[in-house]
């Protein structure tokens, strides 16, 4: 069974670390009490080594994606299933219904891992994690089927992932996930290409070649369409990062400007998290 590749594990260690600062604030956006256990001496390290990379795109993301959650677990959500999860605390820190069944999947050893940093503590609703490849079909469909047992409404939720796929597998992920009837809602983060050829150009010289940034659709949300998942509303970091007062001050002028939309071909800068839902027509898987 493959354990998770190196780089990979350490950019969740990175984001640990940026929530953990936030969380350390008076005015936190969130609060994460086990976001500095989970980071460990190794994340600072980490941090410190990618000190190039800012913190607030990250916060900002957490933020977004946590009210998404919130909405869609209030708009009759019963199961959220987390790809790629790392060391996400939402099942704890979430004011959730304890009814709800939130799964979690990533890599086996960064489980293991986890779930041996948070033993003992007490989630707000019930919590499955399982180890696996998400890239190996058989056993994603496999775990799908296992995730989704009595669910009629799930929400799926893809944090930090997309990016570091090629096109195709992202195509592979959505038909899967379109082919069960039962998925209704996707939360995701999603990039322009410029923004990700910012960012590669910030990381090329410390990240690993299995954390290399890659899927950026010059099309944007309008990617999903064609797949089964069709954007009903979306937020842009930058701005939202603005709103909040986490955009360093010299960004904040350039916040005034009108976001472009995530659907916006050519070398417009925008990322941000979009909640996307189910259309009525799905594509076959293949």
């Amino acid at each position: 069974m493959n354990e998770q590749p190196t780089s990979i594990a350490e950019t969740a260690r990175l984001t640990a670390v940026y929530r953990a600062i936030e969380s350390e604030r008076t005015d936190a956006l969130f609060r994460d009490v086990w976001a500095r256990r989970l980071a460990g001496e190794r994340g600072d390290e980490i941090a410190r080594v990618h000190a190039q990379i800012p913190a607030w795109p990250m916060i900002v993301r957490t933020k977004l994606i946590d009210d998404y959650v919130r909405a869609a677990i209030a708009d009759g959500a019963d199961r959220v299933v987390n790809l790629a999860a790392g060391l996400d605390m939402r099942p704890h820190r979430l004011d959730l219904p304890k009814s709800l069944t939130w799964v979690e999947a990533d890599f086996p050893g960064l489980v293991r891992d986890k779930a041996r940093l948070v033993e003992g503590e007490t989630p707000r609703c019930n919590v499955v994690r399982k180890g696996l490849d998400l890239s190996d079909a058989a056993r994603f469909a496999a775990f799908l089927d296992e995730a989704l047992a009595g669910s009629e409404r799930a929400l799926v939720v893809t944090e930090g992932f997309l990016v570091y796929l090629e096109d195709e597998a992202v195509r592979r992920i959505a038909a899967s996930l379109a082919a069960r009837p039962e998925i209704r809602t996707w939360v995701t983060d999603i990039a322009s290409p410029e923004v990700l050829r910012r960012l590669g150009r910030l990381t090329r010289k410390t990240m690993g070649d299995d954390a290399r940034f890659q899927f950026a659709p010059p099309n944007g949300v309008a990617f999903f369409e064609p797949l089964g998942f069709r954007a009903v509303s979306h937020a842009s970091l930058f701005h939202e990062a603005a709103r909040v007062r986490r955009l360093p001050f010299f960004l904040r002028l350039f916040a005034r400007s009108k976001a472009p939309p995530p659907d916006q071909s050519g070398r417009r800068q925008w990322s941000g998290v979009a909640r996307l839902e189910r259309v009525s027509t799905q594509p076959p898987l293949g």
